[in-house]
């Protein structure tokens, strides 16, 4: 709003400053004008300053709890493939969680180191591990979180930041990425299949490990993400 009137009003204080070297007899008028024109600047200038203030100050339990809702969407993802390579809780979260740690953003930085620290890793090892139904499982389990994105995206975007909205895009597009290559051949799922046919095997090898770099990608992206909304707690 300050924007819009501060032009306006500076042209205005220009022309009449102006028209009083040049117009002669006004006694005093444009001065006053003048005067009058920069209250009125410095007035807008302070309500649009109040308001913007009571804006930020009003939105903010909603931003808190946008995050919180993005940082458990984020756990869940990590979760989701954890499950799906069959990792224990206890590999995750260790033996004994302190006090300290049971909040949402605590355990969400427990999760998410191991995820990129550990899980990443063992992305193209479990892949090829899993059987058909797993496969089918795991791709049904990141078409869903994709899908969430587009939830978290048309509910929330208004109290989203630019930065925020750029991880979530991100993470959405990793998401699409790792399932593509199921998507078009679901024969890299079929492990008997391709025990029976190695010449079939060998073709699709390379989608299976550009699902797992993708997945990888995901989880760093994921890391990323997480602690930028969890710094500074």
């Amino acid at each position: 709003m300050w924007m819009r009137v501060a032009l306006p009003l500076f042209i205005c204080l220009v022309i009449f400053v102006l028209l009083h070297f040049r117009v002669d007899g006004t006694d005093g008028l444009f001065i006053n004008l003048i005067t009058e024109f920069i209250g009125i600047g410095f007035t807008v200038f302070y309500v649009d300053l109040v308001l913007k203030r009571h804006e930020k100050s009003k939105w903010h339990d909603v931003e808190d709890l946008v995050q919180n809702r993005i940082i458990i969407f984020l756990n869940k993802i990590v979760l989701g493939i954890r499950v799906a390579f069959n990792i224990s809780r206890d590999e995750v979260l260790g033996t004994k969680l302190n006090e300290g740690e049971f909040d949402i953003k605590s355990l969400s930085r427990i999760v998410v180191r191991y995820a990129s620290n550990k899980l990443s890793t063992l992305s193209l090892e479990k892949l090829n591990e899993m059987d058909k139904k797993q496969w089918e499982n795991f791709i049904n389990y990141l078409l869903n979180a994709y899908s969430e994105i587009d939830v978290l995206l048309q509910n929330y975007s208004k109290v989203l930041t630019p930065e925020q909205l750029k991880h979530l895009l991100q993470i959405q597009n990793y998401l699409e990425e790792a399932t593509t290559g199921y998507n078009i051949f679901p024969e890299i799922g079929d492990s008997e299949l391709l025990q029976k046919n190695p010449r079939m095997a060998a073709d699709l090898k390379p989608m299976i490990k550009q699902t797992a770099d993708k997945i990888e990608s995901l989880l760093r992206e994921i890391k990323t993400f997480s602690e930028m909304l969890t710094e500074g707690d």
